[in-house]
């Protein structure tokens, strides 16, 4: 009778093994694996973003140095007095802003030095996935993510929205007043920034300005 008991043991023992080992090597813990790379992912794309507040307004921007941001020139180009927010809730003053004089681009210059910034990528293409970062509403939204694809590219000049020399393309993601300026990721690079963006029927359509290209100007202006 002990023996028999002892064969049942070691049987429910090697079931209950195989079924931890199903539940180890199942697809469940394989999502969480990938969710855990995109959290990762998302909070280096967070700690590159920054929220900008100034007498006349806010936006957002992205750090591509240590102490330069990018960002839309309509974000900066009516105020006098500017503070940069950091992902971490700290603010820092901004010591200089340069705007671009067709385009609606700018950097602003801060007396700080970033541990997170983000390197420019190579063109966008359509269909390609894309993160686009920002700080929309103000306080009300903080941070905030979405995802979404390029729809379709520019190359034509809209004076409406200053699109001249610049080229641009549209995305998907949904955007809110207070994302102008913020950065658009693929993956851990930056192809561009938020210009304008519209909503209708709950589909979003952004405008972004491409930014590949602006590496070599970066060069010039650390020279």
């Amino acid at each position: 009778m002990k023996r028999f008991w002892i064969v049942v043991l070691l049987l429910v023992a090697l079931l209950v093994g195989s079924i931890v080992f199903d539940v180890l090597s199942s697809p469940k813990h394989e999502t969480l694996a990938v969710q855990n790379t995109v959290s990762d992912l998302y909070a280096y794309q967070l700690s590159c973003t920054v929220r900008i507040h100034s007498n006349g307004g806010w936006g957002s921007g992205v750090w591509v140095t240590p102490n330069i941001i990018l960002t839309a020139k309509h974000v900066v180009d009516t105020g006098t007095e500017f503070e940069i927010e950091l992902y971490n809730g700290r603010k820092v003053p901004a010591t200089q802003v340069v705007l671009d004089a067709d385009d609606d681009l700018a950097l602003v210059f801060v007396n700080y030095t970033s541990k997170y910034f983000a390197t420019l990528g190579s063109k966008p293409l359509v269909g390609q996935e894309v993160t686009m970062v920002g700080t929309p509403l103000d306080d009300m939204c903080g941070f905030n993510l979405t995802k979404g694809h390029i729809s379709a590219l520019i190359r034509d000049e809209i004076e409406e929205y200053e699109v001249y020399g610049t080229p641009h393309f549209i995305v998907d993601c949904f955007g809110a007043p207070g994302n102008s300026g913020g950065p658009v990721f693929r993956d851990k690079e930056v192809i561009g920034l938020c210009i304008w963006g519209m909503a209708s029927n709950g589909q979003s359509m952004v405008l972004i300005a491409d930014v590949t290209h602006l590496d070599k100007c970066l060069a010039s202006v650390l020279k």
